[in-house]
């Protein structure tokens, strides 16, 4: 029977036993809020389940109480990849997290359904939260070989006070002076954990056996982890451990989650299309982008085109800019014209703010949507092949002949 160490540990079809944790029977008074993630994180994690985890399908995934309640749905916040471990059994790497929402003392459980078979798997309990967050401290943590990096935040552990230690050498000389000759200093902080339970314990032990481990970004080496005795009829404790900074940072990125971002585009970036691809005949909206995820875009979101440098026009919402669940759509007049030729060559860029789309509290990279707008190398009779700019040669240089000689 393999015993696991995970911070966010995935039980099969039972609830009552994830929620159960680790506790001493002689315990009566049961809290587990000591694990916490903050909204705007995220956690990865590695199953260990003696029964294995494979999806017969595809996966739904829920925050609920500890009554089994939903809370909030989380499909998009939820990303895994799957493996077979040492003994042959399918286990999975998931991270989860930027739920965006302040959920305080409130303890939240994962729930991971099976939308084929209906298996559930369900998490022990943790916080999301921000509250407190300055007295809480985040660890990464690998072995040498391992592919992924392991994460969890433990509330009420913060960094305590100083003890360093400066290891002094001296000699004595023959008129009886001492006289120092080496002195080595080694940078110690304490940090406490004010209460932990048992379950946070045992994972903390494995944690700190791990070869690699950075402490808030900074990888340490740890020692001196130690336990007090249980508090009364509680299944609480206080902890303490050193670290000693080795001046190497680590600052936390997606490993497995998939952060909202660009599938598609039209117009490519940086690419050169002619007028007719771009007509916007009968009110079609084919300047678009797809994301990798639902979003939503702020009321009030303008967009700007630009030709040459110049601003030809603003858009905004919800008439002519709008994000239907993971499509962008932009509609300029100076495309939607009635005729093909009233479209000008030129370079064009598309200004978009990244902040006023967001996906929970996720927001897209900022993009600098350039593209170029010319002439047709051929007619389109003559080729239909994506190796050549076809389109319509003759319509182009009308309109660019009837705007010189009017702007000229």
């Amino acid at each position: 029977m393999n015993v696991d160490y995970s911070f966010i540990r995935l039980t099969k079809n039972d609830f009552e036993v994830a929620k159960k944790g680790e506790n001493p029977n002689v315990a009566t008074l049961i809290y587990d809020g000591f694990i916490m993630q903050l909204s705007n994180e995220t956690f990865t994690q590695r199953s260990n389940n003696d029964d294995g985890i494979a999806f017969a399908g595809g996966i739904s995934v829920d925050l609920i109480d500890k009554c089994g309640n939903v809370v909030q749905n989380i499909d998009s916040n939820f990303y895994y990849t799957s493996f077979v471990d040492d003994n042959g059994v399918n286990q999975i790497s998931f991270e989860f997290g930027m739920i965006g929402q302040n959920y305080f003392t409130m303890p939240l459980y994962l729930r991971i359904t099976d939308q084929i078979n209906d298996n559930k798997y369900y998490s022990n309990g943790f916080l999301i939260t921000d509250y407190y967050k300055d007295l809480s401290t985040r660890f990464d943590y690998k072995n040498a070989n391992d592919t992924i990096i392991k994460s969890v935040r433990i509330a009420n552990c913060y960094h305590d006070t100083q003890v360093n230690k400066l290891d002094l050498k001296s000699y004595t000389t023959t008129k009886g002076f001492q006289t120092s000759y080496r002195q080595i200093p080694t940078y110690l902080q304490k940090y406490t954990i004010t209460t932990l339970d048992f379950f946070a314990n045992n994972r903390l032990v494995d944690l700190f056996s791990h070869s690699i481990i950075y402490v808030n970004s900074m990888r340490c080496s740890v020692s001196d982890y130690k336990t007090e005795d249980r508090k009364f009829d509680s299944n609480t404790m206080s902890a303490e451990f050193t670290i000693n900074p080795l001046n190497e940072i680590y600052n936390w990125s997606y490993q497995i989650y998939e952060g909202l971002s660009i599938v598609s585009m039209f117009p490519i970036i940086g690419s050169t299309i002619t007028a007719n691809t771009i007509w916007f005949l009968g009110g079609a909206t084919d300047v678009e982008i797809i994301y990798n995820k639902n979003a939503s875009l702020r009321s009030g979101a303008t967009a700007e085109l630009y030709r040459n440098g110049t601003l030809l026009e603003t858009i905004t919402t919800p008439s002519s800019y709008q994000l239907n669940d993971d499509k962008l759509f932009l509609s300029f007049d100076c495309f939607n014209a009635p005729l093909v030729t009233d479209i000008l060559n030129g370079n064009y860029e598309i200004k978009i703010t990244n902040t006023d789309i967001t996906s929970g509290i996720e927001n897209p990279s900022a993009i600098s949507w350039t593209f170029t707008i010319a002439d047709g190398e051929y007619e389109t009779t003559d080729y239909d092949n994506s190796e050549y700019l076809v389109g319509t040669p003759s319509a182009s240089k009308i309109f660019n002949n009837k705007f010189n000689n009017k702007f000229g």
